[in-house]
């Protein structure tokens, strides 16, 4: 079995009656505004918001672009990141729970004054290959117990937790050939991953979220322009150029607010007002999409 054994390494770089009184009629009006309320959706808050990877989320400041968005729609925006290169879920786990030590991660998270104040989401990146392998590999099992992990502090914090799906590298992944010959079968797996490990983490708690970049990234595949598909990716063909980047924060920016980046100016200057467009237009497709599952919203 090919797949039963793999070489697993870290990211290539990584809207009254005039007999009424007015008493009544204000009395009446604020029943009814009660009432109304009542049925109003609630927007979740993201006004503080940690994002946990590697370099996938350190390449051109994802967590910079995402508060420039949380902050034009309203939010605080306040975002920090923590983004080892290569890391894995496991190893900020580690890190997390104090099995590493006093680190900055168990600090922001767990024992410090950003901790104190709480956190609104947690966003889980895991490293770029391990989410598409087999259930029985090592390392995804260490994936689903470090995420597990994550999961509970994060909850401890007062926050939801996100995970936020990668994508397949652009030709495939040359270290894995066999599990990932191409950039379709790649993402397909991937998304396999993250969805069955969301599904595993919801379990008997709280819904845990995807914010499906990867699938953002498929939809432009799928649009057959080659040049706009390839213009997502670093020359690594694995990490992300700027507007990949911006790609994964309307993404991210959608599924944790439950609103739509369309007509949104926040964005790299390296994006024209055109392509930004698009690339908002691409991302709030993927997630309000009619059949979009549940959990790639707050």
């Amino acid at each position: 079995d090919p797949d039963a054994a793999l070489d697993v390494q870290g990211d290539i770089l990584e809207d009254a009656p005039a007999d009424v009184s007015e008493e009544e009629i204000l009395e009446d009006a604020d029943e009814e505004d009660v009432e109304s309320e009542g049925e109003l959706p609630v927007e979740p808050t993201a006004d503080r918001v940690l994002f946990i990877g590697n370099s996938y989320t350190a390449v051109n400041t994802l967590h910079v672009i995402v508060s420039d968005l949380l902050v034009e729609a309203g939010h605080e925006g306040y975002t920090l990141d923590v983004t080892p290169g290569g890391y894995r879920l496991d190893q900020h786990a580690d890190d997390a729970d104090g099995s590493s030590g006093d680190t900055r991660l168990r600090d922001l998270l767990v024992t410090g004054e950003e901790a104190a104040l709480g956190w609104d989401v947690v966003v889980l990146q895991q490293q770029s290959q391990v989410a598409g392998f087999p259930r029985t590999e090592p390392t995804w099992i260490a994936m689903q117990e470090g995420a597990t992990t994550l999961r509970d502090l994060a909850m401890d914090a007062g926050a939801d937790t996100v995970i936020f799906m990668t994508w397949g590298y652009r030709d495939g992944d040359g270290m894995n050939p066999t599990l990932y010959p191409d950039y379709p079968t790649m993402q397909d797996r991937l998304s396999d991953g993250y969805t069955d490990l969301a599904s595993r983490l919801s379990t008997g708690g709280e819904p845990v979220f995807i914010a499906p970049a990867g699938e953002s990234y498929r939809s432009i595949s799928l649009e057959g322009d080659t040049t706009l598909f390839e213009g997502l990716y670093a020359t690594d063909g694995s990490h992300p150029s700027i507007r990949g980047s911006y790609l994964a924060a309307c993404t991210i920016f959608a599924t944790i607010t439950g609103t739509s980046p369309v007509g949104m100016t926040s964005g790299p200057t390296e994006i024209d007002a055109t392509e930004r467009l698009s690339i908002q237009e691409t991302a709030a497709a993927v997630v309000f999409a009619t059949d979009a599952p549940e959990n790639w919203t707050r």
